[in-house]
């Protein structure tokens, strides 16, 4: 491709990308069927890895943009409050613009304040899919009782497993060895924390909120315990009691109404 032409492609992917996660969300909003799923689906992912191809994405990258276009359509099947829907294409919108435009600074020779913001805000989003893929398929457990629980939590911390990984390469390279021991734990702990709190009357929308509060904790302390540092406990200490209480807290007033 042409320099030019690979630039300005550059230049238009993010508002390209913005507009076509509206167009797409608002149609499948509009016309809810299997087939139009289908067409979208095949059209927005055809379209993002093309575009991605042709700003030299990293794979990374690509794969959140991706992601974000499954687990955006799932959750917006289940919420039924126009505003909320409203609210959620919207932020696909704008999350999709984030991940194109950091693609552009996602290189060797970025500055490092622009670094640090942007892994902060690709493991928000990182975090957003996770919590929208996992009401997708708490949401499917509810709906459909019939479905396997041992497959639900399959589904989610084998998710939860890949958002790990791919929020832990923006820190530190990919080592199998390394990374091998501490994601087997924490797929263990998502997938045996999963078959119990999917069992409790909480709804799809709490049940997702505090599994993936606990992952988002879990992943936290291991990639602190990878890096060179470790866990500095004293300074984690506070931080993990107030999250400990919130949690207690949240659930128990989820319960509660």
């Amino acid at each position: 491709m042409l320099p030019a032409l690979r630039s300005l492609i550059a230049r238009l992917a993010p508002l390209g990308i913005a507009a076509l996660t509206a167009a797409a969300m608002t149609l499948f909003s509009l016309f809810p069927q299997p087939a139009v799923l289908a067409g979208l689906a095949f059209s927005w992912w055809a379209l993002t890895i093309l575009i991605g191809w042709a700003v030299e994405m990293k794979a990374r990258n690509l794969t959140l943009a991706l992601c974000l276009t499954i687990t955006s359509t799932a959750l917006l099947s289940l919420i039924e409050w126009p505003l909320a829907r409203l609210i959620l294409i919207g932020f696909s919108s704008a999350a999709g613009f984030a991940v194109f435009e950091w693609a552009a600074l996602d290189r060797p020779g970025a500055r490092l304040f622009m670094h640090k913001a942007g892994r902060r805000i690709i493991m928000t989003l990182w975090v957003f899919t996770v919590y929208s893929w996992t009401t997708a398929v708490v949401g499917v457990k509810i709906f459909f009782p019939g479905f396997p629980g041992l497959l639900a939590s399959l589904l989610i911390a084998g998710y939860a497993a890949l958002a790990t990984i791919m929020i832990w390469t923006h820190y530190q390279p990919f080592r199998l060895p390394l990374y091998r021991l501490p994601l087997s734990i924490l797929t263990l702990v998502m997938a045996e924390a999963t078959l119990v709190i999917i069992e409790l009357p909480f709804g799809y929308l709490a049940t997702a909120l505090l599994l993936t509060w606990m992952w988002y904790l879990a992943q936290l302390l291991l990639r602190f315990h990878l890096s060179p540092e470790g866990v500095q406990w004293r300074r984690q200490a506070w931080f993990l009691a107030g999250n400990a209480v919130l949690y207690a807290l949240v659930a128990y007033f989820i319960q509660v109404i």
